[in-house]
């Protein structure tokens, strides 16, 4: 078993027992973590970075793009709920002024109906 006198930590030089491969895996997993969050808003098209602020704008284009993808898999008829509920709470979040929050329901109302989309393609399940 695990005895704890095995183990040496230094604060300056971290666990001397972490081995090559754990530190490359802890390594991944944050390169991961960190394009994982950032990649969605990227996609978009819509992300409010740096050089470009949070303005009614973006939120109205984002809710237009959203409005769009759910009014093609409405028309598919693979319309998720969830995806209606995201929209109806995007707009509303806009007229109450929370941008923020338009922009995230958005982007769920967005994805959710893309993957609605998507999942028309898949072969129906049989038993």
């Amino acid at each position: 078993m695990f005895d704890g006198d095995e183990v040496y930590c230094d604060d300056m030089a971290g666990c001397k027992q972490m081995g090559w491969y754990q530190r490359l895996m802890y390594m991944t997993a944050c390169i991961v973590a960190v394009f994982g969050i950032a990649a969605p808003a990227w996609a978009s098209g819509v992300a409010a970075g740096a050089a470009q602020t949070l303005d009614a704008e973006v939120a109205r284009t984002a809710i237009a793009q959203a409005e769009r993808a759910v009014s093609r898999a409405a028309a598919q008829r693979m319309l998720w709920t969830t995806a209606d509920e995201a929209l109806r709470s995007a707009r509303r979040a806009f007229e109450d002024g929370d941008l923020a929050a338009a922009l995230a329901q958005a982007r769920v109302a967005k994805e959710h109906s893309e993957l609605a989309i998507a999942q028309k393609r898949y072969p129906p399940f049989r038993i």
